[in-house]
């Protein structure tokens, strides 16, 4: 549609050319108003350019090129809307019989711009470059591409169907931006319209989560609030009665929709532990749980998605950019630019991110997102680092976390977790180091508070931040109301010889006695043990099951 219509406002500008350049004279209104359409034409084409980029253009053509013509066009409409200036004034004097002698400068000035166009026209073949344009066009037409991404989004926001795609409630990078991403591809390359639901409150997407904001206005959802539903839209917290239910990086609907006896979970892609529940309804290829022998088979469940990408897209079909740049841009978050230290990295994760870079129309992207990304005719691909630095520069930004709340801090990226008893606990992961959290005002009372809001006696707060460019990991077992000696066994089973030994290494010697100045823990019931994690690899993918295992096993149970 939109090639469609850019192809008519062409051969509506070509005419107006070809009509334009026989005028000796533009003083008059007839020729005024010839080359007046032609300079609204270009004024058209050029503002849908800026608007939608290359989505208007076959994937076949050169983005150069065709960014060359564009120019030629804003050009045109530049030096048309100069002298329109000048006959306006020229047409006022005339019409008010005043100012000759500044009429006949005006009159003069008019000829001489009016051939230096057409001069300009004839040097540039400014009828080839319209040509030229409208080829393509008519080439992006009969492919008849996909629906781009933010119109989808705008109208599944505006028309939601009874198919939710939803991740898990943390609403991390990886939650957020595979629902989004995959209910866009089975949309658009399958049979059934799915609604990606944000995981999240939107003040939450937009307070506390800078990496996925910024994300999403490189690859052109500059507005979420009015482009995506959200946990607590009106529409799913009362419409949704009865709903078929995609889940992404979790495997059990989160217990606020678990009672909703309407909504069935169909479909589930994750990388986390299958929990084994729906089997009923969700089993073979579409339930994707890329899981096994206690070990994750990707980093991010958005591998999966750009695995699937790879499977319905048909070559030499190219990917839609703002698709392309929210996987890869996950994929890199999630393993840490590819960082084989960290240990997340798999090959299925570098295979897809490497499609993902070959097979993305990187130049469909807007020219902010362009020089953002360091994206030009010279290296028109991305460099994987330069979007990493990006994005996690804003994930980790410190001032961000400095101003953050002891609450908001803990409740930015919280999983509950529980035994075979069903007895529950939590992770929060912090990314700031461990000492800067401690500082924090009323430490010890807001960590007192959020454990009983979120109802848990263990909280575990894993701390994860890069210092002068190395990555580190530190870990806290708080507990309410219970001897230190019950944290200081966990610690010491998760510090089990083996390679899933986390390396901890007790400070809480010297943090603890800084932080209790003026302020005491005992007040509020709050046991707590630090540590170093020496070994990196390890994440909350890891040690949350690891810390289950030890409550299901040992003497102390969660209850103490």
């Amino acid at each position: 549609t939109l090639a469609l219509l850019g192809l008519k406002q062409l051969e509506r500008a070509s005419d107006y050319l070809n009509r334009s350049l026989v005028l000796e004279s533009i003083t008059n209104k007839e020729a005024h108003e010839v080359y007046h359409n032609l300079r609204k034409e270009l004024r058209s084409i050029f503002d849908e350019f800026e608007l939608f980029g290359f989505l208007m253009f076959s994937a076949t053509d050169s983005p150069a090129l065709t960014k060359e013509a564009i120019l030629h066009v804003k050009s045109a409409r530049q030096k048309l809307g100069d002298i329109n200036d000048d006959y306006t004034a020229y047409s006022i004097y005339v019409a008010d019989d005043e100012y000759p002698l500044e009429r006949k400068r005006l009159e003069q000035r008019l000829g001489d711009a009016w051939a230096d166009f057409k001069q300009w026209t004839f040097d540039i073949d400014f009828e080839a470059t319209l040509a030229y344009l409208a080829e393509g066009m008519k080439r992006s037409s009969s492919q008849q591409g996909p629906i781009p991404l933010k119109t989808f989004l705008l109208q599944q926001s505006r028309h939601p169907t009874h198919h939710f795609v939803i991740g898990n409630k943390a609403g991390d990078a990886d939650s957020i931006i595979s629902a989004i991403t995959l209910a866009y591809v089975e949309s658009v390359k399958g049979k059934v319209q799915k609604t990606p639901i944000v995981s999240i409150t939107q003040r939450y997407l937009m307070t506390q989560r800078p990496d996925v904001t910024l994300l999403l206005e490189l690859a052109g959802i500059t507005d979420p609030s009015s482009s995506l539903l959200f946990i607590d839209s009106p529409q799913i917290r009362k419409d949704a009665a009865e709903a078929d239910v995609t889940l992404v990086d979790h495997n059990v609907l989160d217990h606020r929709f678990e009672k909703r006896e309407g909504w069935q979970v169909r479909e589930i892609l994750d990388h986390h532990r299958d929990e084994g529940r729906y089997k009923k309804t969700c089993s073979g290829p579409a339930r994707n749980i890329a899981f096994q022998d206690d070990e994750a088979l990707v980093s991010s469940t958005t591998t999966l998605i750009a695995e699937k990408l790879d499977e319905v897209w048909e070559p030499p079909g190219m990917y839609p950019a703002s698709t392309g740049l929210l996987l890869l841009g996950t994929i890199l978050l999630d393993t840490v630019n590819l960082s084989p230290e960290v240990g997340k990295v798999t090959q299925r994760d570098v295979d897809a991110l490497q499609v993902l870079v070959n097979r993305t129309r990187w130049f469909d992207l807007s020219e902010h997102s362009l020089s953002i990304l360091q994206i030009n005719d010279r290296t028109p691909q991305p460099d994987l680092t330069s979007v990493f630095n990006v994005l996690q520069n804003a994930k980790y930004d410190s001032d961000y976390w400095t101003s953050l709340t002891v609450i908001d801090a803990l409740r930015y990226d919280y999983k509950d977790f529980s035994d075979n008893n069903g007895d529950r606990f939590g992770i929060s992961t912090v990314l700031m180091p461990m000492q800067s959290f401690l500082a924090k005002k009323n430490i010890w009372s807001n960590i007192s508070r959020y454990m009983d809001d979120v109802g848990v006696q263990f909280l575990f707060i894993m701390f994860a931040f890069q210092q002068d460019g190395v990555f580190h990991r530190q870990l806290s077992l708080c507990g309410k109301n219970m001897d230190e000696d019950v944290l200081s066994n966990i610690a010491a089973y998760l510090n089990r010889p083996g390679q899933s030994s986390l390396g901890l290494q007790d400070v809480s010697a010297d943090l603890l006695h800084f932080h209790d100045k003026g302020s005491s823990r005992q007040q509020h019931g709050i046991s707590i043990k630090t540590y170093s994690q020496t070994n990196i690899r390890p994440s909350r993918k890891q040690i949350g099951p690891m810390i289950e295992q030890y409550f299901s096993t040992a003497a102390t149970t969660i209850a103490t």
